[in-house]
């Protein structure tokens, strides 16, 4: 009996740590080399508790056994033998331990059998092909929900359409916005003269790898929002193409198309940091998130999906501004200032600009319209532009692109 206590039971607080272990051990072993096994989740992990386990026992019995019968070959009593003066007898019965021990260690090599190649293959085939049909599952579930909301009309037969619904080339205009008139070609050159604009609207994209017509638009976006800034918000000054930062905190070709810096009335200094967006659409198309990093665009009168220059209604979200603001964050650390991120969707012409309500870019940064940057920058309490900490200005614009 005594000697059957020995075999199954731990016999000390270090055998009971080295269980545990080679319990936990076998568990963690099975459930990250046999994520392709196509056994569930929960058989994986009990295989690989009972696989630890059985190595544990395999090692106890294996060379506890040996050291048994080695022990009592040379004459030395072993605890708990019943023939503690017959050392043959006591070396006999230490062989069923050293068995059990093998039988141990052959059900823990059992059952650690590695997925084979081909099964490995297949299991992430198949993954990858359960992952594709959840994400367009996600897609098509997301797309109807926006069609609920706009009441969007599905396609005719044999008619151009996306997922379904209806889909055009342009969308039906509509009145400008409420900024477009405040623009004045003189704006620009007055606040600049009057030291509230440092560098120039949509000149760093000259740098940048975006094609000819891309650049074109950036620079006229900018130049647009520019202009509503500087002719609406007299107590800020405002920087233009700055340089991005990499994990150096060097400059890089990364462009930062504005900051708007003000000082309040208690002290703190506000910086908006903005990036001019100027996408297809009037004040008819509607701009929705299929994704995190992807957005759709809706012609709201005509209820259906409009098309991009690719022909497309969706389009790919750069997360250049959430980068950066990883990369600027440490200027900001036990300082009194108040730092926001936007994206600003511009107007590309009278007709008004898109409604992207609710519209967020990747690291869940607002898109806002002009109307809606300049009423976030003007509800704040803001002091003369003279207050403005030189720090802050000297930083600023040693980012600005020269």
């Amino acid at each position: 009996m005594k000697y059957l206590l020995l075999i199954l039971v731990p016999s000390s607080i270090l055998q009971w740590l080295l269980l545990l272990v080679c319990g936990v051990g076998g568990w963690f072993l099975f459930s990250t080399q046999f994520k392709t096994s196509k056994k569930s989740i929960a058989m994986v992990n009990v295989l690989g508790a009972v696989c630890g386990i059985a190595f544990f026992y395999g090692l106890k019995n294996g060379l506890g056994g040996l050291s048994d019968m080695f022990m009592s070959l040379s004459g030395k009593y072993v605890y708990g033998y019943p023939h503690s003066q017959v050392p043959l007898i006591n070396a006999f019965i230490a062989i069923p331990r050293i068995l059990i021990g093998v039988f141990c260690m052959c059900v823990a090599y059992g059952l650690y059998q590695p997925v084979s190649e081909k099964e490995g293959e297949e299991y992430r085939r198949q993954s990858q092909q359960n992952e594709a049909k959840e994400v367009e599952q996600a897609l098509n579930q997301t797309i109807d929900q926006i069609g609920v909301v706009f009441n969007l009309l599905k396609a005719e037969p044999e008619r151009p359409n996306y997922h379904g619904y209806r889909l055009v080339n342009e969308d039906c205009g509509g009145q400008p916005d409420p900024l477009w008139n405040t623009m004045n070609p003189a704006n620009i050159q007055q606040a600049r003269s009057q030291y509230r604009l440092y560098g120039n609207p949509g000149g760093g994209l000259s740098q940048s790898n975006f094609t000819t017509n891309e650049i074109q638009s950036g620079q006229k976006g900018e130049q647009i929002l520019a202009n509503m800034i500087t002719g609406n918000c007299p107590n800020v000054v405002s920087f233009w193409s700055l340089h991005g930062l990499n994990e150096q905190h060097q400059f890089t070709d990364a462009d930062i198309d504005c900051v708007i810096a003000g000082q309040d009335k208690q002290g703190k200094t506000h910086l908006w940091f903005v990036d001019a967006k100027n996408y297809k659409g009037n004040a008819d198309t509607a701009y929705r998130n299929l994704t995190p990093d992807q957005l759709l665009r809706i012609s709201v009168s005509q209820r259906a999906f409009e098309t991009g220059v690719d022909g497309r209604p969706d389009l790919k979200l750069s997360a250049n501004m959430n980068w950066q603001r990883d990369m600027w964050a440490f200027m900001f650390n036990g300082k009194p200032v108040e730092v926001e991120w936007l994206v600003c969707m511009v107007p590309t012409s009278d007709k008004g600009a898109p409604d992207v309500t609710g519209v967020m870019w990747p690291g869940d940064i607002p898109c806002v319209t002009p109307e809606e940057l300049v009423r976030r920058v003007n509800a704040v309490d803001l002091d003369s532009t003279q207050n403005l900490p030189l720090d802050w200005l000297d930083t600023l614009k040693r980012h600005v692109k020269h």
